[in-house]
């Protein structure tokens, strides 16, 4: 699945990130594959906002899209 189709509240764990342009926009945000993100909240259209340790981040959908995730209690 992807980041924009998590849930809310739903610890996920990075998998992978598809596009290039996104990995390197998601890897100044700290976004890496193996990182474990919470999502806090997806707004309808509109960003996917996650927990990344003690940070909020809101993603576009475009670069939630990319992002490649799996319950964090899979791995």
């Amino acid at each position: 699945m992807t980041l924009d189709e998590a849930r809310a509240g739903e610890p996920v764990r990075i998998v992978d990130i598809l596009l290039e342009s996104s990995r390197l926009q998601a890897i100044r945000l700290g976004i890496v594959p193996g990182a474990v993100v919470t999502v806090v909240q997806q707004l309808s259209r509109g960003p996917v906002i996650i927990g990344v340790g003690a940070s909020k981040i809101a993603l576009g959908r475009a670069l939630a899209r990319s992002v490649v995730v799996i319950p964090a209690q899979d791995f």
